[in-house]
């Protein structure tokens, strides 16, 4: 069933609400502006956003329009408009399926505008306008390496483009922010790894919050609930479905529209309810055909055929897989037509039809061998030389009849050299085995060597955050109960003699100084000792030590830090453990504090499938990850060594005034 989610939809980068109404009133406005403009760079550019609108509605008019703009842009000589002609041109490419295409108009794009803002004859407002193409045609480029495979060029993309927007004025940033990370959580969805995925959306979250654009905020929704159908947590996909519903469903944008009925079709397949997925993929199926987007309509019209079968409505399932099919090859998507190949076998076997059954088997399994050109290819080679031999060996044992008294002969001697070469190569092979043996040997004692030297560091390890813990405990211990407690039987003798003495008004003022000053001592001392143990991680555990410990920094005003838990309310792990890991995130929340010149910071506890994942995020001025490997410092060094000995993985994301991202993961 995961391949119902193997979708890449083309969203561009920015995704504003499609408003028919509202479009049609910018549509007016610009075309009287357009009327009265006697500037022909103006002209173009006009033409071009006009196009724009028309994206979405009419294909033929948005073409016409793209067409003559770019003419006024080149008597104009203004890259600029060139610039936006290659830009929203790419986005027709991209809505057909033609990926390549839009590529290269995407690329065309980039290199105009940034030819145009390397210079200097524009204004503030066409500069905050270029940038915002700018940005848009390079998130785009990420988004068309995802529908190409190429997720490693994808995500790199899109962290340079996380950089562009912290350098550019564009007047959206959360926005952009918002749909740069779910860029990437696609990315890693496209992989299978969902779990990531889910995080780099979760995170996204607030960003698209803060933009207050409510379609925005429900799209990101329906991708979360997506990712939490993928991992099987079909309660939380209905939570975040439901937040989405009442916008989806009164919106005017098509897009939003589309994937919010997709999601909730594929969570009623998933838990069952099959009538519900053919109604919920009629809607997605009709909005998917508003937008002419043949590859959704593809896909959403094979999931419906699968549902209808599952209802053992025969007939219409084939006749709706038929449909997909149709769809499917008209765009030429391989690995669509694969996929409803075995729906339509499935759906023929259920018939009775296992002519059909099987004939549609194989082309499914044909088509799987021919996604790659170069292989089949080279399968037909091996075939052609397979019959060329084979006519071969029919030739040769027809001569081999006729001259078969000649042959004994040849076929004597050639046994003999046949046996003396093969006692030769097993000569050969004999000794190339003993000097494999060896050398498995030296490699398995050196690997020995290394698992002891590795256990040695680790048990040194222990050792020390053992006894670091221990001396911070019994520390706590003394100052809590020792220290305390005569700092407080001080208190309480001072305020007895106070009742016996008689003093002046400035004795009196000056013995309240003291008795202020003893008190903030006490709470001084309390406090240190809270830091080196807190009671909350002993009592309660790491889940609410560490929600305590964000509280406590937000209310020193030193950094403002949200603290997110998902799925670790009921943490259970041994007291070291749950130790480790809060010191972990102590350090990495000082050092946020002392080095990043932060105003924000995210913390996030995930536990899934028995493994815990912990992310501290923050707004800072970031830096060059590469300084790590030579960095001296002690509290970096605490950190690593914590992680390796509790046989973590750690991942650290930074860029220069792009904020850091540390992630790390445990298996408890």
């Amino acid at each position: 069933m995961k391949k119902l989610f193997l979708q890449i939809i083309f969203l561009g980068v920015i995704i504003y609400p499609y408003n028919l109404l509202a479009q049609s009133k910018i549509t007016d406005s610009l075309l009287k502006a357009l009327a009265s403009e006697t500037s022909v760079k103006q002209k173009g550019r006009l033409h071009i956003k006009i196009g724009k609108e028309y994206i979405s509605v009419d294909t033929l008019k948005a073409k016409d329009n793209f067409e003559k703009g770019l003419a006024f842009a080149n008597n104009a000589n203004d890259d600029m408009g060139k610039g936006a002609y290659h830009l929203y041109t790419a986005y027709l490419y991209c809505d057909k399926g033609k990926y390549n295409d839009g590529l290269a108009e995407f690329n065309n794009a980039s290199q105009l505008l940034n030819q145009f803002l390397s210079g200097k004859n524009f204004t503030t407002a066409e500069k905050e306008e270029a940038d915002g193409m700018l940005l848009d045609a390079e998130l785009s480029r990420g988004n068309v390496f995802l529908e190409l495979y190429e997720y490693d060029k994808a995500v790199e993309m899109f962290w340079q483009v996380l950089a562009l927007i912290n350098k550019t004025n564009f007047p959206d940033k959360n926005l952009a922010v918002a749909s740069t990370y779910q860029s990437i959580a696609l990315a890693y969805y496209h992989q299978a790894q969902y779990q990531t995925a889910l995080r780099y959306y979760l995170q996204s979250l607030p960003y698209a919050e803060k933009a207050g654009n409510e379609e925005f905020v429900a799209l990101t929704n329906v991708y979360t609930g997506m990712c939490y159908t993928l991992i099987k947590k079909y309660d939380s996909t209905a939570v975040f479905l439901k937040r989405a519903e009442p916008v989806a469903t009164a919106s005017h944008d098509v897009t939003l529209k589309t994937m919010f009925y997709a999601r909730s079709a594929e969570l009623a397949m998933f838990t069952g309810n099959h009538s519900k997925a053919v109604m919920l993929y009629d809607s997605a199926i009709h909005y998917a055909s508003v937008t002419g987007n043949i590859y959704m309509q593809a896909t959403f019209t094979d999931a419906k055929a699968e549902s209808l079968l599952k209802l053992n409505k025969i007939s219409e399932a084939k006749q709706t897989a038929l449909r997909a099919l149709a769809l499917a090859r008209s765009i030429n998507k391989k690995r669509e037509i694969i996929e409803t190949q075995r729906v339509l076998s499935a759906i023929e076997a259920a018939a009775g039809n296992y002519n059909e059954a099987y004939w549609y088997l194989l082309q499914s399994k044909l088509g799987k061998d021919s996604l790659n050109t170069a292989e089949l290819t080279e399968k037909i080679e091996v075939l052609d030389k397979k019959y060329q031999s084979k006519l071969k060996e029919e030739k040769i044992a027809q001569l081999q009849k006729d001259k078969e008294l000649q042959q004994l002969n040849i076929d004597k001697k050639n046994l003999l050299n046949y046996f003396l070469a093969g006692a030769s190569v097993a000569l050969l092979v004999i000794s190339i085995l003993v000097y494999r043996n060896y050398r498995n040997k030296q490699t398995l004692q050196q690997q020995r060597i290394a698992e002891l030297e590795t256990e040695k560091k680790l048990a040194a390890t222990e050792a020390v955050l053992t006894g670091e813990e221990k001396e911070r405990t019994r520390l706590a211990k003394d100052l809590h109960d020792g220290l305390g407690g005569m700092l407080s039987g001080i208190k309480y003798s001072l305020n007895t003699m106070k009742g016996n003495l008689i003093m002046t008004p400035e004795n009196a003022q000056a013995f309240e100084r003291s008795m202020d000053m003893l008190d903030s001592s006490i709470k001084e001392m309390r406090r240190v000792a809270h830091n080196m143990m807190p009671e909350t991680l002993v009592k309660f555990g790491l889940n609410t030590a560490l929600k305590d410990f964000c509280n406590d920094v937000n209310q020193s005003g030193a950094l403002k830090v949200n603290y997110q838990s998902i799925g670790a309310d009921n943490l259970e792990m041994d007291n070291t453990t749950a130790i480790i890991i809060y010191r972990i995130v102590q350090e990495l929340l000082n050092n946020t504090m002392k080095h990043a010149a932060a105003t924000n910071a995210i913390v996030q506890l995930t536990k899934t499938d028995g493994v815990l994942a912990v992310t501290v995020e923050d707004d800072g001025k970031g830096f060059d990850t590469t300084i790590l490997k030579q960095s001296k410092g002690i509290g970096w060094d605490n950190i690593q060594h914590r992680v390796e000995f509790l046989k973590g993985k750690l991942d650290v994301n930074s860029l220069p005034g792009n904020g850091t991202s540390v992630n790390i993961e445990f298996v408890v």
